[in-house]
């Protein structure tokens, strides 16, 4: 079939499991998307849960990965307990990686995620305009085994100008390593309560 719109209402990610040995690592142990350019991504009052993410030299996105969409939508969406437990280099995405897809999180919870060392959400590219809202950060945990802590959400946009907003956001009892909530390697942060 194919849909213009991918979605995803009441469902349950858990208990995945991906790993590989390639030099970029695996992706995906909750679920691994590509989209067409033009489709769009709606996960609405769900739970990617559970999740294990982990390769030889690099894991990305535990609880997903994502890429090729034109935008994608999390509503009312609980991220927990995903895990990046091996690597060499850390993990790209402890929760999530996305990789040039403009996300819109709203009334998302992300609670108890881990990961050896790296970050939990990775925006990657033409992520600029995604926006959380109404969302809250707590008891994730970075150790510093594996290439530090680049924060909770940790931007690598395609261009300084390119924003992210943060919309009346609780970030609470997060072990980041050496950093804080939000790592900016390229763009813009704009936080407002």
């Amino acid at each position: 079939t194919n849909c213009a719109t991918t979605c995803c209402s009441g469902g349950t990610l858990y208990d995945g499991n991906n790993s590989g040995s390639a030099n970029r690592g695996s992706g995906g142990g909750g679920f691994c998307l590509s989209g067409s350019g033009e489709s769009e991504l709606l996960v609405v009052d769900s739970e990617i849960s559970g999740n294990i993410a982990d390769g030889e030299w690099v894991a990305s996105g535990c609880g997903g990965w994502m890429s090729g969409f034109k935008s994608a939508t999390f509503d009312g969406t609980l991220f927990a307990t995903n895990m990046h437990k091996s690597g060499r280099n850390g993990c790209f995405g402890g929760i999530l990686q996305a990789n040039g897809v403009p996300i819109a999180f709203r009334r998302c919870a992300f609670r108890g995620n881990y990961c050896a060392g790296g970050d939990f959400l990775h925006l990657n590219g033409n992520c600029g305009g995604t926006v959380f809202e109404n969302c809250i950060f707590a008891g994730n945990s970075v150790a510093t085994v594996l290439g530090g802590g680049r924060g909770v959400v940790d931007m690598a946009l395609g261009a300084m100008e390119s924003a992210v907003s943060f919309l009346n956001c609780t970030f609470a009892y997060n072990a980041c390593g050496d950093t804080g909530a939000l790592y900016v390697e390229r763009g813009t942060a704009a936080v407002t309560n």
